[in-house]
């Protein structure tokens, strides 16, 4: 499955406490929606991965929430990519995700199209692509990526140059934005992936791992990617997670905004 998006990531935050407590997600809850400047009544879903997310701890910071607790961690690329499908689809505009490991917590918005504008959010990043692979292998992922990449790009100007020798209008005005594989900067991902085919198809691009003493989970990684494509003002990023017990790849691309 592959699949251009217009979904936004409105904050994105990680804390540590100095040891491991029941307020810790209560904590990031708060964080998160103060960074976003929303209030809490129009965040509609929370997916938290780690820890259960009782009655106590939600019911009065976002009453109107439905709340999902999540207990295998390799499922959160999983629900990042079906939560951004639901944001593009209308389905759902405004959703919380999170993990509590230890004594670390980390915390993130997403944001449909709509609801960025009605409640005058602003965005740090876009998803702008969710890619899903089955039955590939660790060395043939990246060329795979990369291959979408310049042919999605490559299709739509054939698109809008026929448009044009038809006088008329292409249908997208706009030009997609997506990198070419120089103009990647980041690659976050675990260790199941192949650093040689990482290094020939995207060569600019650097590496976050989540290696000890950093959390584990896909989540933690997508906050640590949002902060490095802020921190070096650069454009675009993959958060790539290899699922070996499915047979699934999974790749999402950012990009700041």
């Amino acid at each position: 499955m592959t699949d251009l998006s217009e979904t936004f990531l409105i904050a994105a935050l990680q804390q540590e406490a100095e040891t491991a407590t029941p307020q810790q997600t209560e904590s990031m809850l708060k964080s998160v929606l103060q960074k976003a400047r929303l209030k809490p009544h129009r965040v509609q879903e929370i997916h938290w991965f780690g820890d259960d997310l009782t009655s106590e701890q939600i019911s009065p910071l976002l009453p109107k929430s439905a709340r999902y607790s999540w207990a295998d961690p390799s499922l959160q690329h999983f629900v990042l990519q079906s939560t951004a499908q639901a944001c593009a689809c209308a389905e759902r505009d405004l959703v919380l995700l999170g993990q509590t490991w230890e004594n670390h917590a980390c915390g993130l918005l997403v944001a449909s199209t709509h609801a960025t504008g009605r409640d005058n959010l602003l965005p740090a990043a876009r998803i702008a692509a969710r890619l899903t692979f089955h039955g590939l292998q660790a060395e043939t992922l990246f060329p795979v990526i990369n291959n979408w990449m310049q042919k999605t790009l490559h299709n739509a100007e054939e698109k809008r140059e026929a448009a044009q020798k038809n006088g008329e209008e292409a249908e997208d005005a706009e030009p997609i934005a997506l990198p070419t594989a120089q103009e990647v900067a980041w690659v976050a991902c675990g260790d199941l992936i192949d650093l040689d085919a990482l290094a020939q198809t995207f060569p600019k691009a650097r590496r976050l791992a989540a290696l000890p003493p950093a959390p584990p989970g896909d989540l933690f990684l997508l906050t640590a990617l949002l902060r490095a494509l802020l921190h070096t003002r650069e454009r675009w990023g993959w958060l790539i997670s290899i699922d070996a017990a499915r047979g699934a790849a999974l790749a999402t691309l950012i990009e700041r905004v």
